[in-house]
């Protein structure tokens, strides 16, 4: 059995031990590294039983690298959370680094709305704002949509589609469909065209890990989680390659 990166709080567990509720933190969004050996994660936190509120909220933790062991360890404070639970689940969906800022994908409803900080501070939540289709804004209620439909997926810089869209999003369909999407984008914020690329059985979350393969081959390595009872799995995609103009 593999520990949990992010830790209950005493109070989660004295909850979890006295009256029946289950307390999960799932982290799907991903790990941004803001500096060499330190990052930070959003976890999204869930409280299952009887006596339990469903869904409660999103929250970070700081993730930095023991210098003696090599391994991972995260800070999560008091436990206090950035987004209720009638809020966007921002950092849930994907979050990446770009220049000064952490971005941040997350549902509301059956919506993806996007919002980013100043990666030197995370925790604050008065330093979010929220994209509206035109600019980042301080009230999360303006921000529009930048996906629709998708269940999971992530956003990354790359080259597979040439310099004038080099922004790729890959997840999975909201429909239980089993089908993996794509699509390109020319700014993070969008507009993107998602097109249905492959089908997977029973996916859930999926994770690009563009290190494995030289992107000019146009393969690109995914991890998925499967539905219950299933496991993690890891699959390569190949896209057909052609010339882009610059």
């Amino acid at each position: 059995m593999v520990d949990p990166l992010v830790q209950l709080t005493d109070e989660e567990r004295h909850l979890q031990a006295e009256s029946n509720v289950l307390v999960t933190l799932r982290a799907l969004g991903g790990m941004v590294e803001t500096s060499p050996g330190v990052g930070w994660v959003f976890w999204e936190k869930e409280e299952r039983g009887q006596r339990g509120r469903g869904h409660c909220g999103v929250g970070v933790a700081m993730v930095n690298v023991k210098e003696s062991t090599g391994e991972l360890e995260a800070y999560r404070g008091g436990g206090e959370l950035l987004f209720g639970a009638e809020e966007p689940r921002f950092g849930s969906f994907s979050s990446i680094v770009e220049g000064d800022f952490i971005y941040l994908w997350g549902h509301h409803a059956n919506d993806v709305l996007l919002a980013r900080v100043p990666a030197r501070k995370p925790w604050d939540r008065g330093a979010y704002s929220f994209w509206n289709g035109e600019a980042y804004v301080e009230e999360w209620r303006a921000a529009t949509p930048v996906l629709k439909d998708v269940q999971h997926g992530a956003v990354f810089k790359s080259g597979l589609f040439g310099a004038g869209k080099e922004w790729v999003f890959v997840g999975s369909s909201r429909w239980a469909d089993d089908q993996v999407m794509m699509g390109a984008a020319a700014s993070l914020e969008g507009p993107w065209e998602l097109t249905k690329v492959c089908t997977v059985e029973g996916v859930v979350g999926i994770l690009p890990h563009q290190w494995v393969y030289d992107e000019a081959c146009g393969k690109l390595m995914l991890s998925w989680s499967e539905r219950k009872p299933g496991g993690v799995v890891a699959g390569r995609l190949r896209l057909e390659m052609g010339r882009f103009k610059s």
